[in-house]
């Protein structure tokens, strides 16, 4: 198994959902996860239409995870995507 990657942000509905998608597309010998500190209802569809352009990949069906619902051991990088 690669290195595990989580990106976070505010509400796991656009910029780290994003994010791992890109990631997946260019890299996908890691694994690539992302989470939210207040997670909103659904992936923004702005952001799937931006990653299906840029990679052709679909994140579509994502749904947006509370970061406190993950164990961050398990995750060899974390990357905030928010202030």
């Amino acid at each position: 198994m690669g290195m595990r990657v989580l990106f976070v942000c505010g509400g796991n509905t656009c910029r780290s959902s994003m994010a791992a998608g890109i990631g997946s597309a260019f890299f996908p010998e890691l694994e690539w996860s992302s989470a939210g500190l207040d997670p909103g209802l659904e992936v923004a569809q702005k952001g799937c239409l931006a990653v299906r352009e840029l990679t052709g990949g679909d994140i579509s069906k994502h749904i947006p995870r509370d970061l406190e619902d993950l164990d961050l051991k398990r995750f060899d990088i974390v990357v905030a995507l928010d202030s």
